[in-house]
């Protein structure tokens, strides 16, 4: 199955920024404090005072790929909605045990449903409809098909999934 690929795009209309070393602060064995090049760099905009720099402005995403079907980690699509970015449809919270065997709701697993997920691209929305919700299921069964039973917890017979299968609506 082929990925979806999401490239955030950035304003650049307005400012500037520059490339500069991270530094490491070292403690040498005499006391002293000095800073050293650690070999990586970073975007900083110079008019911002301090070492706390503010990355440019978001101009929107694009989806370089966007398959037909596809799998989306819950982390791209929870920093999607907090961002702006995605939108979820007819969100539905749900809770399942995740403790151990002899005691399953001693702990608990929380999963986030939607109907749809829609994508505000510089382009256009694109929605893609669920297929599949992180959710704690049979071990190898597709979802619907058999229940998770108290049994099934015992043997241990269940997965987690923590992704959305999706399927391209529009």
């Amino acid at each position: 199955m082929e990925g979806l690929k999401i490239r955030k795009l950035a304003d650049k209309s307005e400012g500037e920024r520059v490339v500069v070393p991270v530094l490491e602060t070292v403690t040498l064995r005499n006391g002293e404090s000095v800073q050293i090049a650690t070999g990586n760099t970073k975007l900083v905009n110079p008019d911002t005072p301090g070492t706390d720099h503010e990355p440019w402005p978001s101009a929107g995403i694009q989806l370089e790929v966007a398959p037909d079907e596809c799998k989306l980690p819950t982390s791209v699509v929870d920093r999607g909605i907090s961002e702006g970015w995605i939108t979820g449809e007819a969100e539905e919270l749900v809770r399942r045990p995740a403790g151990p065997a002899d005691n399953p709701t001693r702990a608990w697993h929380y999963f986030v449903h939607y109907d749809a997920l829609v994508f505000h691209t510089v382009d256009g929305d694109i929605r893609y409809l669920v297929t599949r919700q992180p959710d704690k299921y049979v071990e190898g069964d597709e979802p619907g098909v058999m229940e998770v039973t108290d049994a099934l917890y015992a043997e241990g017979a269940t997965q987690v999934d923590w992704h959305y299968t999706v399927e391209k609506a529009n």
